[in-house]
């Protein structure tokens, strides 16, 4: 997760469903978490894998590495080339 703390609702019928998510702030900016970066596996489309914030900060044209087709599909549909 990208986002800021707190950004996201809770996950219901969890042993913490009363907790917002992120749970804690990222510890440096965006900025110095994606340098470098090459590359971006994203194991599946949940929010916590997968969330707006990095569907917008990603450079469009990261290599992006996901498990199907489908998920492959979605990827694209956000702007992010394959």
């Amino acid at each position: 997760m990208l986002a800021e703390k707190g950004s996201y609702p809770t996950f219901p019928e969890t042993i913490r469903r009363h907790l917002f998510h992120p749970l804690v702030s990222l510890p440096t900016s965006i900025d110095n978490i994606l340098d470098g970066v090459d590359a971006v596996i994203v194991t599946h489309l949940h929010p916590d894998h997968f969330d707006d914030v990095a569907k917008n900060v990603l450079p469009k044209n990261i290599k992006m590495i996901v498990q199907n087709e489908a998920d492959a599909k979605e990827v694209k549909a956000s702007g992010l080339k394959m």
